[in-house]
């Protein structure tokens, strides 16, 4: 298990918030093709509300099962319910109220609000750890639910969810949920997720955008200690990703070998000749999760002499989801020549599904059938050789 952070880096604030709401997006989609229920962990702040509102404003919501997502959050103002400075209000008029009926009312698991019940932080923390355990699988470790993304914000100071530096409460590790009535910003009543509820998260994604955040950003990624920096202990068992913009990237400094930083594009000119297909899969190649493809699919097109124009592992993975994204269990495409794209449509199909490729030449298709014959979508994919108009 690799718990290395990984740097993701792009141009500015808008464009940080726009790709990882595309991120989030792709890897709901990818998370529900192989197990259900999806829990998530939103955040707040002014990055984490611009993430979900390019979420609700993205075509691409619409290939998710929102009836299959649980929605948790990290922290929470202890406000009266309603009130415009709570997360979860904020998170609505983003986001979840323009998903409707789409997303299920009670998989929305708000940290309790401040009424006369709940009249402390205390209590509104044990209400909420109550709420993570009735989730939380019989054999967990942990009693929170199998987090799969929990987003983070962080401050200019390095503290992440309501956890800040030289607090007591960095330190509880017999709790999934602690109130905190002394927060240093306002209002100082907070409910926030412990350490070990964070830690417990397959995946964990910090983002952050601003030159205000710089310092911070660089000591977390340094190893600072979280009772210093309470973001260096925001880690997942599978993946950490920091995602920022350059400004709050300008003072990370990487050793060899360490942690990996993917620098994005630079933002297109608004006018001139557009950006070249090589700049498309940079931008995008990022956004798109497991790029893996059977190496010997592409060489044995190349050894045998094809026409070197078969579309990038990108562009395939955009096909694959395409084909997710509107449930296609039978796709057709025109011109099979290595095997390449149809490889990704067929992943795309589901193991259900089956493409049918027509191909003009016996030769290529010979090789295409030779290459997909020696996956695990082989049996999936059905090659007519000829000309179209006859084959169809």
């Amino acid at each position: 298990m690799n718990r290395a952070p990984h740097v993701v880096v792009h141009p500015d604030a808008d464009v940080l918030a726009e790709a990882t709401a595309a991120r989030l997006l792709t890897r709901l989609v990818d998370l529900q093709s192989d197990h259900s229920p999806v829990h998530i962990v939103l955040t707040g702040g002014t990055v984490g509300i611009a993430v979900l509102r390019a979420v609700a404003t993205s075509p691409v919501r619409r290939a998710v099962d929102w009836s299959d997502v649980h929605v948790w959050w990290g922290d929470e103002r202890f406000l009266p319910a309603g009130d415009p400075d709570r997360n979860e209000v904020q998170a609505r008029e983003a986001l979840l109220d323009t998903l409707g009926d789409a997303l299920p009312a009670d998989h929305v698991h708000a940290m309790p609000a401040r009424t006369a019940q709940v009249a402390d932080t205390g209590v509104a923390a044990r209400l909420y750890a109550a709420e993570l355990a009735r989730h939380a699988p019989a054999d967990a470790a942990l009693a929170v639910p199998p987090f799969d993304v929990l987003l983070l914000g962080m401050g200019p100071d390095g503290h992440v969810a309501s956890l800040f530096p030289g607090h007591a409460t960095l330190s509880v590790s017999d709790r999934t949920v602690i109130g905190e009535d002394d927060s240093p910003k306002p209002p100082p009543p907070r409910v926030s997720l412990t350490f070990p509820a964070i830690q417990a998260a397959a995946e964990v994604w910090v983002v952050a955008a601003g030159d205000g955040k710089a310092d911070a950003v660089a000591a977390a990624l340094r190893g600072a200690p979280a009772t210093e920096v309470p973001a260096a202990g925001a880690v997942g068992v599978a993946r950490t990703l920091w995602l920022l913009d350059v400004a709050a990237a300008s003072h990370v400094t990487v050793d060899p070998g360490e942690t990996p930083v993917h620098q994005g594009p630079a933002r297109p000119p608004a006018e001139g000749p557009g950006s070249t297909w090589a700049e498309v899969d940079q931008l995008v190649a990022p956004l798109l999760g497991d790029l893996t493809v059977p190496d010997t699919i592409a060489a044995a097109a190349t050894a045998a002499g094809l026409p070197e124009i078969a579309v990038t592992a990108p562009q395939g993975r955009l096909l694959e989801l395409l084909a997710r994204a509107t449930g296609s269990r039978r796709v057709l495409e025109l011109g099979t020549l290595g095997g390449y794209s149809t490889w990704w449509l067929a992943r795309g199909a589901g193991p259900e599904g089956v493409v049918v490729s027509l191909e003009l030449s016996a030769d290529h298709a010979a090789v295409a059938r030779h290459s997909l014959d020696a996956t695990d979508i082989g049996h999936r994919v059905q090659i007519e050789v000829g000309p179209a108009a006859t084959t169809l």
